[in-house]
């Protein structure tokens, strides 16, 4: 297994808090295809658009939950800080993209257990 799968792996921990079961859905569905487009070596196929449409539609979720907390200003700018990192990667790209995954998968636990207090009615 390679770094770039390995490191994709932390994005899980986001099921952790509890949260609705379509916010989870999304979670483990975007987890799973960007696991699923690095174990094939990111080639540019189905996988690599349904990864960033789940991808896409996990940062749309997310905002929708923050318009639901005090929190709507964090949680874009956290989603916003996060997309930019990634387009900077230019040199070194298993490493680097491996430490954004980190990055990533903090920034999604932490929004995660934000919106495990959201009361949506």
């Amino acid at each position: 297994m390679n770094y770039l799968v390995l490191s994709t792996l932390p994005h899980y921990l986001a099921l952790y808090p509890k949260n609705n079961s379509l916010y989870r859905a999304v979670i483990f569905t975007s987890s799973t295809l960007s696991v699923l487009w690095h174990i094939y070596n990111e080639p540019i196929n189905i996988i690599f658009y349904l990864d960033y449409a789940a991808a896409a539609i996990w940062f749309f979720y997310d905002i929708f939950l923050g318009f639901h907390t005090k929190n709507i200003y964090t949680i874009f700018i956290l989603n916003f800080i996060v997309f930019i990192l990634n387009q900077s990667i230019k040199n070194e790209y298993v490493f680097y993209h491996s430490v954004w995954h980190i990055m990533s998968a903090i920034k999604c636990y932490y929004i995660a257990s934000i919106a495990s207090n959201i009361q949506i009615s």
